[in-house]
């Protein structure tokens, strides 16, 4: 299985959200005049990717927050984290972990090395940076 955290992502969240990271992205984006910074956890990603839209606005974020709150109280931590794992999107057409294991490598997602794993862990950042 592959895992990324951040010691930003072992803290404790509250109900699905990131308030401090919200606040400091705000802050951030409101001195750019620019959205720059993001703060969205995995719940809130994964409610992006299966209930909406890549669009950058406020009401597209408050929908993203209603949802991660209700994807947070109907399943646990390790199946959103599943979820997320086998619906996001990792560059050249290519979605979950298990298929960029096949794609990339042309292997099973249990017979990737060390390395390998941490190539595909790092494909949501950026995934068109890192495969070019």
């Amino acid at each position: 299985e592959i895992y990324t955290l951040s010691l930003h992502d072992a803290l404790p969240i509250y109900r699905g959200f990131d308030t401090i990271g919200m606040i400091r992205s705000t802050i951030t984006n409101i001195m750019s005049g620019q959205v720059k910074q993001g703060a969205s956890t995995i719940t809130q990603q994964l409610a992006r990717i299966l209930f909406l839209s890549n669009e950058r606005t406020f009401d597209r974020k408050v929908k993203e927050l209603i949802i991660a709150h209700r994807i947070e109280k109907t399943i646990s931590k390790d199946e959103i984290l599943e979820l997320y794992l086998n619906s996001v999107y990792l560059g050249s057409g290519v979605y979950g972990v298990s298929s960029a294991a096949r794609t990339f490598f042309d292997k099973d997602l249990s017979q990737l090395t060390l390395a390998e794993q941490a190539l595909i862990a790092g494909l949501p950042q950026a995934p068109s940076d890192i495969l070019q």
